[in-house]
């Protein structure tokens, strides 16, 4: 618990840091940044978190200002919602749409850019023992993502709030204090998904 607290405290001071940009900085300086917005562009593979636990492998796409997250961690959030051996079960019959966001930069220096999105519902649907299920992931506040320079990688945390699952009887409703973080181990800039 203490090294995901540090963890969010050291993201938070990250994104003051970079959102503290001198005001009087003339926008040549910021067209002159070689590490400017655009160099985020590009395709993502990686892994997901679901706060320290390692779960999915994931990939996403940039493309100016849209961030589209091929899938999001839905297996890893079945196991811990139902067990591993209903989500197992369900896993086969998973329709997720991928998830597109748009991204607004907060603030970029030398090592890194940070930007926020703000965030809608998602929604993947599963079957289990012959029923059509429906969970849709509410979040909250506004999410963040980071890009390093010195790695090349776009590093995305989105925080869950709550989790419904619907389609048989009354709805399960789950309060959760989740964070997925989608952590790429690699980049190709020169092709995009979309």
């Amino acid at each position: 618990m203490k090294q995901w607290m540090n963890r969010l405290l050291y993201l938070a001071m990250m994104v003051m840091a970079l959102s503290s940009c001198d005001a009087g900085e003339s926008n040549d300086d910021i067209q002159r940044d070689p590490w400017a917005p655009t160099s985020v562009n590009g395709q993502y593979i990686g892994y997901w978190r679901i706060n320290q636990t390692e779960a999915d492998e994931g990939a996403m796409t940039v493309r100016d200002d849209k961030l589209t997250l091929t899938n999001l961690p839905y297996k890893g959030i079945l196991a811990h919602l139902l067990g591993d051996e209903a989500a197992s079960q369900a896993i086969p019959g998973i329709e997720a749409p991928s998830y597109s966001l748009t991204m607004t930069l907060l603030g970029l220096n030398s090592n890194s850019s940070a930007y926020e999105m703000p965030l809608e519902p998602y929604e993947f649907s599963y079957t289990l023992d012959g029923v059509r299920y429906t969970a849709r992931i509410d979040f909250r506040g506004i999410s963040q993502a980071g890009y390093y320079n010195n790695s090349g990688m776009l590093v995305v945390i989105l925080n869950v709030d709550i989790i419904t699952i619907t389609g048989s009887g009354e709805a399960q409703v789950f309060k959760k204090d989740w964070t997925l973080t989608f952590y790429p181990n690699r980049h190709e800039s020169g092709y995009l998904l979309c």
